[in-house]
């Protein structure tokens, strides 16, 4: 069941007014949490299950969740895995757990299904309280982020921007990934967002061209480019030539799920072209390799180690045996 309610106090600041999903079995626990929440003048979307804030994500785009484990019938873990499976912008909302249960084991589970912050109940009103004013100034910079992406978007839709562009596949030249990987992890160094890379390399491609020609090579890089920009289409993702790959990619503000889901879509979509290849040892037709690295910036300086990260992925996903996308360790320690 959901319960949509609108602000009753104004804001007592000036930040931000957010929109709140809140999923709580308990009509108690959900009513104080909520008290407060309306009393900063924010907007409190209720929901008694998982269920029922999943049909209400169909038309809502939150600010932030916040979300009990302990329900019936669809836990807490399960509904985060199938937000966190829902489309943009959706599936990147934060994601603050709400539990009783203090253990390691518990807090570790919550993040590997999607969550961003982990509350322990009962939730004091100052820790509430400090946790919606992070939350504020975390969609305010999201929100500023946003904007710089799209101003981002039209610089490279410009003629201005025409000597940034590789003509073979319609992508960034190397020089110019580089730089929109920088600008990236500096915006999501402010704001504590993960950015990923991913690094795509056609398989056995200069077998393709030797068996069906330059042409045929091209016009396959080009086909493959339009599969990748079709999964890499939000506004600051960024798709370029690579030094050690044939293709990279850059998604800011997404997590290694996500990263990884993409990365999957990439390689099955280059598969579903079914472009012939006769001399390949991995498959009848063409396919990719994809390395994926997701990290939190902590320096000024760590675009470029991000890169390294992709690429040593890459190698192991052709030390695998191709035709395959995989995770650089790493990610999963950040």
């Amino acid at each position: 069941m959901i319960f949509a309610t609108s602000k009753n106090v104004r804001p007592q600041s000036k930040s931000r007014a957010m929109k709140i999903l809140l999923i709580d079995d308990s009509p108690t626990t959900r009513r104080v949490q909520a008290i407060t929440m309306r009393g900063l003048g924010h907007v409190v979307i209720e929901a008694d299950s998982g269920e029922g804030a999943l049909q209400a994500l169909d038309t809502l785009i939150p600010d932030a969740i916040f979300l009990d484990i302990e329900m019936p019938g669809m836990n807490g873990y399960e509904t985060a895995t199938e937000i966190r499976g829902l489309d943009e912008p959706v599936r990147s909302v934060p994601i603050v757990f709400l539990s009783s249960n203090a253990e390691l084991e518990a807090v570790r589970r919550a993040i590997a299904c999607g969550a961003d912050d982990y509350l322990i109940k009962p939730i004091d009103e100052f820790r509430l309280l400090a946790k919606l004013a992070g939350l504020e100034r975390h969609v305010a910079l999201r929100s500023q982020l946003s904007a710089t992406q799209r101003e981002l978007k039209t610089l490279r839709a410009s003629s201005h921007d025409k000597a940034n562009i590789d003509p073979a596949t319609g992508g960034l030249n190397k020089d110019a990934f580089l730089e929109q990987i920088d600008h990236i992890w500096q915006d999501a160094l402010r704001i504590a967002q993960p950015v990923t890379v991913l690094m795509i390399d056609v398989d056995h491609l200069q077998d393709y061209n030797d068996a069906l020609g330059h042409d045929a090579g091209d016009a396959a890089l080009r086909a493959i480019a339009d599969v990748i920009r079709n999964e890499a289409k939000r506004p600051g993702d960024a798709v370029g030539r690579s030094e050690n790959a044939n293709f990279g990619v850059v998604l800011p503000a997404i997590n290694v799920n996500g990263a990884v889901d993409v990365a999957e879509r990439i390689r099955a979509g280059v598969s579903s072209l079914g472009f012939p290849h006769p001399a390949s040892p991995v498959s009848s037709h063409l396919t990719v390799s994809v390395g994926i690295a997701v990290m939190v910036p902590e320096s000024a300086n760590g675009g470029r180690r991000l890169v390294e990260e992709a690429n040593r992925a890459l190698f192991d996903a052709k030390d695998a045996g191709r035709n395959c996308a995989l995770l650089n360790p790493m990610s999963l320690m950040r």
